[in-house]
């Protein structure tokens, strides 16, 4: 039935009802938009106290080889701050980089 065929009430009550469903959606995904702001602001926070990872810790971490690991920094997927001769990684950032480009355990680069 089309909202064409009910009396005025029931087309009110009908309006009403979408308006509502509308405000309810638009609310869901306010709520779920500010959790993700809480939940990274969270990581970043958690992220500050863990120790910078090396080549060889993201190898290990991510259970690929360190060539892998150099092949995600050659083609600009991670990046890392330099330290003298060393290079050293945010696990937070290399996981958001991973996600970004759709890196899981099946697809890795090896």
């Amino acid at each position: 039935m089309s909202i064409g065929n009910y009396n005025t009430e029931q087309k009110n009550n009908y309006n009403q009802l979408n308006v509502g469903e509308i405000r309810i959606k638009f609310l869901l995904d306010h709520i779920e938009q500010l959790f993700q702001q809480a939940l990274e602001k969270f990581e970043e926070q958690k992220s500050a106290e863990r120790p910078p990872l090396s080549i060889q810790d993201l190898a290990t971490k991510f259970q690929v080889s360190k060539a892998t690991v150099h092949n995600w920094i050659n083609r600009g997927i991670i990046t890392g701050k330099k330290l003298g001769k060393g290079r050293f990684f945010d696990e937070m950032e290399v996981k958001k980089a991973l996600d970004k480009y759709n890196f899981t355990k099946a697809n890795r680069i090896l």
